[in-house]
């Protein structure tokens, strides 16, 4: 059966790999080449989509035993001496091989890891039973929401996010109940300028609750690493930005 090549031979391995999967399962009923080719199609992208979640679940995993796994934080061994574990994520792949980690992920992954995982083995809860291939797209969205309660320290909270994560039938529906749907007349920051020996820095303001979403529109142009630090007094932030970087 016809199905779309690619000049690239890596896709085209991947392609006939999902072919052949999808080929195997197709319902001996179907005997029209026009149907079995559309019912083959739909198969490989449902195949591709179970291989996606298969490995962000497995890169969440990875990143959980790195940092609390029976070795103890293991990223802090590594050669190059990431300063931290986010710089540690940072650092994997390469831009000639176009297999680095996405900000949205490495935020994500640094959140379970390093809050969610550890707060609920304080509290006697596995997690790792809620990172799995069919839960992996809802307990994603339910991220930000579970770094909140780790934040307020309540586990009653955490409790009632992770049964929807089990309960709710799909990633939509975890995302209506937590995630808020953004008005446009409503900005998400506050943002000013600062100009200085021909360098410019950008300070954004929002609730922590917002990162994420500005963290998602601006990932396209931005490599976020630390840079600067700071605190809050009151209304009032003191912040040191390194421009050489």
């Amino acid at each position: 059966m016809d199905i779309v090549k690619s000049s690239n031979t890596e896709l085209n391995k991947e392609i006939e790999y999902l072919k052949t999967e999808a080929m195997a399962q197709l319902p001996e009923s179907i005997q029209d080449v026009s149907q079995a080719r559309a019912w083959v199609a739909r198969r490989m992208l449902e195949i591709g989509e179970r291989g996606r979640r298969l490995k962000q679940t497995v890169q969440a995993l990875l990143t959980t035993w790195v940092v609390n796994g029976e070795y103890g934080k293991i990223w802090m061994a590594h050669p190059d001496k990431p300063e931290s574990f986010r710089e540690f994520l940072q650092s994997v792949g390469t831009d000639a091989e176009n297999n680095k980690l996405s900000p949205s992920v490495i935020t994500d992954m640094v959140a379970i890891a390093e809050e969610i995982v550890p707060f609920c083995k304080h509290n006697g809860l596995e997690v790792n039973g809620f990172v799995t291939t069919d839960l992996w797209t809802k307990f994603r969205e339910a991220i930000p929401r579970l770094r909140r309660a780790v934040r307020e320290d309540s586990m009653d909270d955490v409790n009632i996010v992770l049964a929807d994560v089990k309960a709710l039938p799909s990633r939509d529906a975890m995302r209506a109940k937590y995630r808020k749907q953004h008005n446009t007349d409503d900005p998400l920051c506050t943002g000013d300028i600062i100009r200085l020996d021909g360098k410019v820095a950008i300070v954004l303001v929002m609730e922590p609750d917002k990162a994420h979403l500005i963290k998602s529109v601006l990932a396209r142009f931005t490599r976020w690493r630390t840079i600067a630090v700071g605190h809050f007094e009151g209304n009032l932030a003191t912040i040191k930005v390194n421009l050489n970087d």
